[in-house]
């Protein structure tokens, strides 16, 4: 319990000196009723004169107090309460509860006074306790007497116990709001950032696993079975496509997964479906772009075709879609109801396709072509060294030279037997003469592999003997010379699976470990070039044989890593220079028009886009630069390029219309021109070219002229490939 006030008897902080109340406010010295008194302030709306109580006389009249001194005001120094409150005032506060009785002028208390501080004794006056007295408090200069000092704000110790209550109580609330307030505010943060996560991770389960596909989607009624849909679609991206059918209260629904080795071809979804009605609304769900797309479809009306009793069935085929005939196309069934199911041409059908003199006109070739091709053949396989190879040391005097007495074949070119011998056999091979079909020159096709698989590395790599110099490993060139036999030995293979003839497993294992070195040999921005160092930009140019030996190792059916194919995707599209249709080397500048014939090859092969932007435009612009650069046979000296003419022919062909026609009569008989009919050399071109001079020599020319003018059976145009179903006219 504290003590009291000795003068209102209310209960006071322990230990304090002043009554803590404001309407009291009274000294408890007991050495006079009036020191250390702090005064009361005049009622409100009272003068310095108003009357005053005395605890001993009662109501007295207060004297007026007279105005300060000059400079007391502003002289006199300010307690911590009064700091920043402006000018004080001379007119004291009025006394906090009126009626109070209020006490005579005494000064400012003194620091000692103060609650809980002891006063210091008067100047001059002994302590009445024998103990030293307190150190003296700091001096503080006095007010002027006939100025009274305004009272210091209150603290909290000094206010009222009932406002001191109520300001903790109102100090709690705020506090405790404040605490919610933060708590709430985080509960919605995490909320929120949970909703986000959960939402994030049902739309990569529910949207994000679907596939991409082109817009050109069609649905068709299989002319053999009308209760079966097929829908050809092809997809972008991997993952799962939707298909859903209602009739009446029967849902039907279905999901088709794409694997990574369908990404870009095209696809065909059959349904069978009972009872099936035309125009049922058929819907197909996938991903366009971040969102799902739901496109409905309709069943088309069963097409009614004529019966054969009544039909002029023909030997030639004639494709629904264009109304253009399919050379080569054989019916294998016949429905009297619905229609004729034609035999698939594949990639490499033509390549032996009985009477190609007679059809091969529809393609741009001739009766000259091809007996240019087959004078060119002739050369080569005169020209084959006895241990199966091509090669510099079969031309010339040397003592493996394959040329007549009567004359030698100059250019030679460099040491490059392993290319010489891929160009060699894929000349042979694109002419239909494989290893096991028993043609005229199918020993020497066999003899050639045979050398290949037999000085093939360890590591896969199928290289010559040119020196490396001061190469760590192997010569400048190495990926150009493995490159291409590589791809001469694909295509054997691809060529006997084609023709389901069982495929030698020399040959298979030697190509499966062809295609890891390649594989191993990438660089990082998805091309190859001169060197092993992954980090080096890949070009166009040796990018483009790696390109076609991953292609016909695919046909052959020997697995390709999805890295290496995806990789070499991206780095065609970072070659496109979007003018023209072109395509650059090492970046988007292009050194040269053959990288341009290379990128509408990379669409058509690898891509499978054989109608994408870029390939119409290049197909445009070569045709353009053909007329204008060759017209009637016209070639400046030492500019024959076979290999511009060799792939952009090749990417050209599989474009066709009027432009491929424009550019194949001038390349055609261009290179046909150039052949030379006399003497040992009878059936080549001569190594003066682009290339040629540079280490390529006969043997790289004769070979890439020959594919040239085979490019018309090569390869089955992929607008034939692409449709299984043909109905009679």
């Amino acid at each position: 319990m504290g003590a009291q006030c000795r003068w209102c008897g209310r209960e006071m902080v322990h230990g304090a000196m002043v009554c803590s109340y404001a309407d009291c406010g009274r000294s408890q010295s007991t050495e006079s009723d009036t020191a250390g008194k702090i005064p009361a302030p005049p009622p409100p709306g009272g003068s310095t004169g108003a009357a005053q109580t005395s605890p001993q006389n009662g109501p007295s009249e207060m004297p007026s107090i007279p105005p300060p001194p000059p400079g007391a005001l502003t002289d006199a120094p300010r307690t911590a309460s009064e700091s920043g409150r402006g000018e004080m005032s001379s007119i004291p506060p009025p006394p906090l509860v009126p009626g109070m009785p209020s006490q005579p002028e005494t000064p400012q208390p003194r620091l000692g006074e103060m609650p809980g501080i002891a006063a210091p004794p008067p100047p001059g006056t002994v302590s009445s306790t024998d103990a030293p007295p307190p150190a003296a408090p700091p001096t503080v200069p006095p007010v002027a007497a006939s100025m009274k000092a305004p009272e210091p704000l209150p603290g909290l110790a000094e206010l009222p116990e009932p406002v001191r209550i109520e300001v903790d109580r109102l100090t709690h609330r705020v506090r405790r709001r404040k605490r919610w307030s933060f708590l709430l505010g985080n509960a919605v943060i995490a909320a929120t950032v949970l909703g986000l996560l959960c939402w994030a991770a049902k739309y990569a389960v529910t949207v994000l696993s679907y596939a991409q596909v082109d817009r050109e989607i069609e649905l068709l009624r299989d002319p053999i079975d009308p209760d079966r849909l097929i829908l050809h679609y092809r997809p972008v991206s991997g993952g799962v496509l939707g298909f859903r059918l209602i009739d009446g209260d029967r849902e039907t629904e279905l999901l088709d997964r794409v694997t990574s080795a369908s990404i870009g071809k095209r696809q065909a979804f059959r349904w069978p479906i009972a009872d099936l009605q035309a125009g049922q609304p058929v819907w197909i769900t996938y991903l366009d772009g971040w969102s799902l797309v739901s496109r409905e479809l309709h069943v088309p009306k069963l097409k009614r075709v004529t019966t054969v009793e009544n039909a002029v069935l023909t030997e030639q085929v004639v494709d629904g879609n264009d109304e253009q005939p399919v050379a080569g196309a054989k019916v294998d069934d016949i429905d009297a109801f619905r229609g004729v199911r034609s035999e698939r041409l594949g990639l490499y059908d033509k390549r032996t396709m009985p009477k190609r003199t007679e059809w091969i006109t529809n393609y741009g070739g001739s009766a000259i072509s091809e007996q240019a091709v087959g004078d060119g053949l002739d050369w080569l396989s005169r020209h084959q060294a006895p241990g199966g190879f091509w090669s510099r040391e079969c031309l010339g005097e040397g003592d493996v030279s394959q040329c007549e007495q009567a004359g030698v074949c100059t250019g030679e070119g460099d040491t490059y037997e392993m290319a010489h011998t891929g160009l060699a056999l894929l000349a042979f091979q694109a002419g239909g003469h494989y290893y096991f079909n028993d043609t005229k020159y199918s020993p020497l096709v066999r003899k050639g592999l045979d050398w290949m698989v037999e000085h093939q590395r360890q590591h896969g790599g199928l290289i010559g003997s040119k020196p490396k110099g001061l190469r760590p490993e192997f010569h400048k060139h190495y990926m150009y010379e493995h490159g291409i036999a590589a791809f001469a030995l694909a295509d054997a293979c691809a060529a006997a699976v084609a023709l389901d003839v069982p495929v030698e497993e020399s040959y298979r294992r030697a190509a499966e470990k062809a295609v890891a070195f390649i594989e191993e040999n990438q660089h990082d921005d998805g091309g190859w070039r001169y060197t092993n160092d992954p980090t080096r930009p890949g070009d166009t140019s040796v990018t483009a044989w790696q390109l076609m030996a991953l292609k016909s190792a695919q046909e052959a059916g020997i697995p390709i890593k999805d890295y290496c194919l995806i990789a070499m995707r991206r780095f065609f599209q970072q070659r496109a220079t979007g003018e023209n249709g072109r395509t650059g080397y090492e970046n988007r500048q292009p050194q040269t028009d053959a990288t341009t014939g290379v990128g509408m090859v990379a669409r058509q092969f690898l891509f499978d886009q054989p109608d994408a932007p870029l390939v119409r435009k290049a197909a445009r612009y070569l045709a353009d630069f053909a007329e204008r650069k060759w017209q009637d046979g016209a070639v400046d000296e030492a500019a024959p390029d076979y290999y511009l003419w060799y792939y952009c022919t090749l990417g050209m062909f599989q474009s066709g219309g009027t432009r491929w026609d424009r550019w194949n009569n001038v390349v055609r008989n261009t290179i046909v021109g150039l052949q030379r009919h006399e003497g040992c050399r009878r059936g080549s071109w001569d190594p003066d070219s682009q290339w040629g001079t540079m280490g390529g020599g006969r043997i790289y020319t004769t070979a890439m002229a020959i594919l040239t003018l085979e490019v018309y059976y090569r390869y089955t145009p992929h607008r034939e490939i692409r449709h299984e179903t043909f109905e009679l006219p």
